[in-house]
């Protein structure tokens, strides 16, 4: 699937839903050598889940939801003086209301408006992905509205996802003695791709697909 968080460094979507260091898989910098590789920078998984989305059901079909990611290096251009690729600091959340539905009555969400927030994790314990309350444990530092648009194949199995997001906070936080101020990346749209996960209760988005 691609990144929820895939952007111009970005946005990584890193969907992101956003970040930079993004949720889109790069090619491994290595150093050959015998009898391992020897790796120069921080890799990551390239087909681990980086995000859930959960659906809340009425009577009337879905009514609200949210989403829970992991952001793969920083969440916005930025150069370490330290040289840290960011790696394990920074999960986002979103939460969604359901503004419309499909036209063939269908209870699926057609469209979705909701706040973003992106939080920075100093002890890098951004959790599982499984462990979805941990992904509001860390520092908030970036907010930010959405505006969502769900194309889900008949058997609702799999979900093709738009996010429109429009930065419209942040907070400075200190990492390697370095204040860091995040700036605003204005507006960003990002693609992902999903598949129902009975184990998570949601639609698992991957790193790369």
């Amino acid at each position: 699937m691609r990144a929820f968080l895939r952007a111009a460094c970005s946005i990584a979507v890193a969907l992101t839903i956003g970040g930079c260091g993004s949720s889109t898989a790069q090619p491994p910098a290595t150093v050959t050598g015998w009898p391992f590789p020897v790796v120069s920078r921080q890799l990551y998984q390239a087909d681990a889940p980086v995000a859930v989305m959960t659906l809340a059901d009425a009577s009337g079909g879905t009514q609200h939801g949210s989403i829970r990611g992991i952001i793969h290096g920083w969440p916005f251009p930025h150069a370490d003086p330290g040289g840290d690729f960011g790696e394990g600091l920074f999960t986002y959340r979103i939460d969604f209301v359901v503004t419309d539905r499909a036209a063939d009555g269908a209870r699926m969400p057609l469209r979705a408006s909701g706040l973003r927030t992106v939080y920075f994790h100093r002890s890098r314990t951004t959790g599982s992905i499984a462990r979805l309350d941990t992904f509001a444990g860390g520092e908030p530092i970036i907010t930010g509205t959405v505006e969502l648009w769900f194309d889900f194949n008949p058997a609702a199995s799999t979900v093709r996802m738009t996010a429109t997001i429009r930065q419209t906070g942040a907070k400075a936080f200190v990492w390697n003695n370095e204040r860091v101020i995040p700036p605003n990346l204005g507006e960003q749209t990002l693609q992902s791709e999903g598949y129902y996960s009975a184990a998570l209760g949601g639609y698992v988005f991957n790193a790369a697909k």
